[in-house]
């Protein structure tokens, strides 16, 4: 749509402005009604974009080509007519829907029609027409709401007049016009408030999803859902159509400008004021905010349009003293202080002289301050709510932002002494205060990965030259937080220092406070709760990411004076700073052994690290990071946990048994266990850790599994590959293994097999033992119980197996799989193609993409046999599914078949080739061939009848007026493509076939066909069709493609004197005279 736009506004006039239109283009366009039929029937798409790019293109014609006949060889309406008869279509679609698209399109349309237009006159006239239609529906709903709800929405009118006022706004007017114009100002105005009046106790309540007045709930049909929807989408329409209008204001005076009149501008501030000052829904009040905000920033301009009024910043000293006394009056809610931010920040968006930015924030500020207590307040009424609901707003506003960064360091001060409230409603407004505060500071465009790894040690996050102030608040908060855990007082006083930490841990510290600050948060890493130590090492981590950091953590620990929580502490930090520095590519090759020493001392001397859990699984913990990050620090450190290269299995478990009881030390034990195992190359030590974890705790075995691919990645030997496939397949089968750590078991057996399918080893996979027993292996997986996450692995984990089993199976047969292995293949094909089924989840389709490609990418046979077909298909349909990872995992899994690597849509049109050229006279894939064409799906096992066109026909056309429609699971595929695609393909392997016509498939297709034309023809007698007609539907439109397109194919391979032929040449005709949609007739024509 967008290209069709370009191609209209600038054509072959490659240096046109871009308001320039190409007339060749546009009469080209316009001479075919083919294509305004498109462009009017997209006006109701679905997505947004497509009807704006539809709008536009139509907006664009001149009032010749409107008022041409839109089929001038039928001798047909104008384009005029056909647009106004679209609109009253258009309109009765979205009364009886009620959806925002229906309405949306109906609305456009309207606007559309009023650029049509020929004159002044026949505009307001237009408008005039819509007013009074909008002000009868808004009578019913003051009547009956409930019934109003259902039969009669008001924002398609509402937004009807939006579209069509910008017509009325770019021109001048005479004395009369703009009477008539101030009339539509003020009966537009009229209809908003009363339709707020009428829906305001809905939008009102605390919980306005579901709420539903008692008078109602007789009512038929209705629901919570209908009621809010109704509701919501009025104020919206009608708020936005009032910020559009008020918008005249900015033109610059002149006469004959069709300015609002200035009581209803007045009339439409106190409006929106008392909206937000109410409004409980979140959707609702954010689109008030925009008017009310476009009022304020427009009483600044009232003097220039209107010189006879008042001072300019009177209606803003009043709407900020309203503002005040809500904050002082209103109960809290638990919608986050509801619109009262938002007119705090639409009165400072005005930037008048009075009230000024600074007597706001300061107002705000002295209200945010004021202590309260527990005792005082029952927490319904708490003005420090709104004020720091207030400031973050102001924070979070692009057009204040700038001007707020002055006031951020005292802000963080007054939210961090918040977090300290006794009242759970204010510490919860003071910490999301803080998050925006840091979120100025720091930016809002980061991953949460890069959050969560914090400072780098090299990059500058924040010029603390910009904020001097900056520092010394931080400092402040870590002393008076000290101070308050030092008198052991509530968790709150804790977490005040937050704030002052994350700030620190992602942006680094101020050098000029450096020492002192790192004093302070040293003092955290004593902490009685975990949180807080964990915060604080993590903090401190950026203080040592240069310099000798293992002296630093040496001296940390020789001040811990043998206390639990220190230590622990410490630990912590001496793992954030390894794990960051492997993370930013440091080496620390020659920090270990100094650092081995310092550990082992703590081992030996501290009696907390012999008694204490947490200590000793937060030093083993180091010593696992240790271990993953090279061998030789692995060998060296494996004396940290007293085991010694070559133990065996029993003396790894009696030393985890020594080990207190606590689940996090009993996890970081077996993981240090497994990189112990993988040191010394023994699997055994593996089999034996799994037979006492998973007595003990079977978290922990899932953990050790997990763990053992990361552990052994590199120990490739042929015994090592033995006994690791060997557990893996025990696992499978072990009764008391649960869903979980079977799924961890066979996802590392399905990646060990892709491992030594890739590196060429086939002959070594052969040859493993648990290749004799891998039917036993399969049954151990399906006993006991599936949960998702194993079906997933399962299905993951086949393609790899199957290529292994078709190895053997080829190995042993010469080339070509046996009867056997062929059934295996099929039912292993119809089980993936299962899988992908759309209505499945995503993890599933994904897990069986991932499937294809082990199997395809392992096992490509010499010669391709039908019983692959079903493995085939369901690849083909991989590359049409509706998430891209699916389709690009798959288009990696086709690139082995078709010969070489595609983007998806390339490889779909290459593998439909392949098969084609592959199985073109296999009597499985005719069949496959006709019920792609004839239903646009894969076959279905077990059904061999096609469903005929009628019964397609009569499904498309049930008609959804649901409020709300169900999205497609599937929004990649067309219907219309996939039907050429193995249109094309019939085509080409029928030209150099003498024998098709003897198929029994092609029989079917020609009957079915034939059968699907007499139907269409008695459709199109029977129905008339036209812009938004019968066909307009995608659903309806992909089917009746679908019988022409087979009738196409069927002719041109039996010829036109054929039944099928005979069929056709009668539906042209009748097609032609019934006004049917061109894109058809074009397809019928396609000979």
């Amino acid at each position: 749509m967008r290209a069709a736009l370009l191609a209209f506004k600038v054509g072959k006039h490659a240096g046109a402005t871009d308001d320039a239109v190409d007339e060749d283009v546009s009469k080209s366009i316009s001479s075919d009604f083919t294509w305004i039929r498109l462009l009017l029937d997209l006006l109701l798409d679905p997505f947004d974009d497509v009807r704006d790019s539809a709008s536009n293109l139509l907006g664009l014609f001149s009032q010749e080509i409107i008022m041409s006949p839109a089929q001038p060889n039928l001798n047909s309406k104008t384009q005029l007519e056909v647009l106004q008869d679209f609109c009253l279509k258009a309109r009765a679609l979205a009364d009886r829907t009620g959806r925002a698209d229906h309405g949306d399109g109906a609305a456009r349309s309207q606007g559309l029609l009023c650029r049509w237009l020929d004159g002044a006159h026949l505009q307001i006239a237009h408008i005039s027409k819509i007013l009074s239609g909008l002000e009868d529906k808004v009578t019913k709903a003051e009547k009956d709401l409930g019934h109003a709800a259902i039969e009669n929405p008001v924002h398609p009118d509402f937004a009807a007049i939006s579209y069509a006022w910008p017509v009325l706004a770019k021109e001048t007017f005479s004395e009369t016009q703009l009477e008539a114009i101030h009339q539509l100002y003020q009966r537009v105005f009229e209809c908003a408030k009363r339709i707020w009046l009428a829906v305001s106790h809905v939008l009102c309540d605390d919980s306005p999803e579901g709420h539903l007045p008692e008078e109602m709930e007789e009512i038929e049909g209705l629901d919570t859902k209908d009621l809010l929807s109704y509701s919501f989408r009025a104020v919206h329409e009608s708020s936005n159509l009032l910020r559009l209008m008020l918008q005249t204001l900015r033109l610059t005076p002149a006469p004959g400008v069709p300015f609002p009149p200035s009581v209803v501008f007045q009339d439409t501030g106190y409006l929106t004021f008392e909206q937000l000052s109410s409004l409980r829904h979140r959707g609702a009040f954010s689109t008030v905010s925009l008017t009310f905000t476009t009022c304020c920033q427009l009483t600044q301009n009232l003097p220039v349009v209107f010189p006879e009024t008042a001072g300019s910043n009177t209606l803003l000293r009043e709407w900020y003293k309203g503002t005040i006394n809500c904050i002082m009056s209103q109960a809290s809610t638990t919608r986050r202080s509801a619109g009262i931010p938002s007119l705090v920040a639409g009165i400072l968006t005005a930037n008048a002289e009075s009230p000024s930015f600074n007597e706001v924030f300061s107002e705000l500020e002295e209200i945010g301050k004021k202590p309260v207590t527990q005792a005082e307040t029952d927490g319904s009424n708490l003005p420090q709510v709104h004020a720091l609901n207030s400031l973050r707003e102001i924070f979070k506003s692009s057009l204040l932002s700038k001007k707020a960064e002055a006031y951020l360091a005292r802000t963080l001060q007054l939210a961090a002494n918040n977090l300290k409230s006794e009242v759970w409603a204010i510490r919860n407004c003071g910490l999301l205060l803080l998050r925006s505060l840091i979120d100025c500071l720091l930016g809002t465009g980061e991953s949460k990965a890069i959050i969560e790894s914090g400072w780098d040690g090299v990059s500058v996050r924040i010029s603390y030259n910009k904020y001097p102030t900056l520092p010394g608040v931080i400092l402040g908060l870590l002393e008076s937080a000290n101070k308050a855990l030092g008198e052991d007082v509530k968790t709150a006083a804790a977490e005040a220092v937050f704030p002052a930490l994350d700030i620190i841990r992602r942006a680094g510290p101020p050098e000029s406070y450096r020492a002192e600050l790192q004093g302070h948060i040293e003092g955290y890493l004593d902490s009685h709760l975990w949180h807080v130590r964990e915060i604080a090492a993590r903090t401190l981590c950026s203080f040592l990411l240069q310099g000798d950091w293992v002296a630093e953590i040496q001296r940390l620990l020789e001040q811990s004076e043998d206390r639990a929580n220190r230590i622990h502490g410490v630990l912590l930090l001496t793992r954030f700073v390894l794990e960051r520095k492997t993370s930013l590519g440091a080496g620390v090759s020659e920090d270990t052994s100094k650092l081995k020493v310092l550990l082992r001392r703590l081992a030996d001397e501290s009696d907390n690290f012999k008694t204490c859990p947490v200590v000793k699984a937060a030093y083993l913990e180091i010593f696992n990071i240790l271990a993953s990050i090279d061998p030789i620090v692995n060998q060296s450190a494996l004396e940290l946990i007293v085991i010694t290269p070559g133990s065996d299995s029993a003396t790894v478990i009696d030393k985890t048994k020594q080990y207190p009881s606590s689940a996090l030390l009993d996890s970081e034990a077996v993981i240090a266990s497994v990189y112990h195992a993988a040191a010394v190359a023994d699997t055994k030590v593996l089999r034996a850790l799994f037979l006492h974890t998973l007595s003990k705790d079977i978290n922990t075995t899932h953990r050790m599994l997990e763990m053992i691919p990361a552990a052994w990645k590199s120990i490739s030997t042929l015994a090592t590959i033995e006994g690791l496939s060997n557990l893996y397949a025990e696992v499978c089968t072990t009764t008391a293994a649960t869903s979980d750590i079977k799924a961890a078991a066979i996802t590392n057996l399905g990646d060990l097999i892709d491992t030594l399918i890739q590196q060429d080893r086939q002959a070594e996979l052969l040859n493993l033992p648990f290749m004799a027993t891998v039917e036993q292996t399969w049954k151990g997986l399906q006993q006991g119980e599936i949960n998702p996450n194993l079906s997933c692995a399962i299905i993951r984990a086949s393609g790899s197996l199957m290529a292994a089993l078709a190895l053997r199976n080829t190995a042993t047969t010469g080339s070509e799989i046996d009867s056997q292995m062929a059934q295996r293949l099929r039912a292993w094909g119809a089980m993936i193609a299962d899988a992908l089924d759309i209505d499945n989840t995503f993890d599933t389709r994904y897990a069986a993409a991932s499937s294809l490609s082990s199997f395809f990418t392992g096992f490509v046979p010499s010669s391709w046999s039908p019983a692959f077909l079903p493995a085939l298909s369901a690849l083909y349909d991989a590359l049409i599914d509706d998430d891209d990872e699916v389709r690009d995992l798959a288009s990696a899994a086709a690139a082995p078949v078709v010969g070489q690597q595609m983007v998806p849509p390339s490889a779909a049109d290459r593998l439909a080739v392949w098969m084609s050229e592959t199985f073109f006279n296999h009597n499985e894939f005719q069949d496959h061939l006709v019920f792609r064409l004839t239903t646009g799906n894969s076959p279905i096992a077990g059904k061999s009848d096609l469903t005929s066109a009628a019964e397609q026909l009569l499904t498309a056309l049930q008609f959804d007026d649901s409020l709300f429609a169900t999205e497609e699971q599937n929004l990649f595929i067309d219907e219309v493509r996939e039907t050429r695609r193995w249109q094309r393909e019939l085509i080409a392997r029928a030209t150099g076939s003498d024998n098709i016509t003897s198929w029994p498939a092609f029989a079917k297709l020609s009957k079915w066909t034939e059968e699907g034309l007499k139907y269409l023809v008695r459709m199109v007698r029977e129905n008339s069709d036209g812009p938004l007609g019968w066909t307009s539907d995608q659903h309806v439109f992909a089917a009746c493609a679908r019988v022409l397109l087979c009738a196409v194919a069927v002719v041109k391979v039996v010829g036109a004197e054929s039944a099928v032929g005979e069929a056709l040449k009668k539906f042209k005709e009748v097609g032609q005279q019934g006004g049917l949609h061109g894109s058809l007739l074009e397809i019928a024509a396609a000979l």
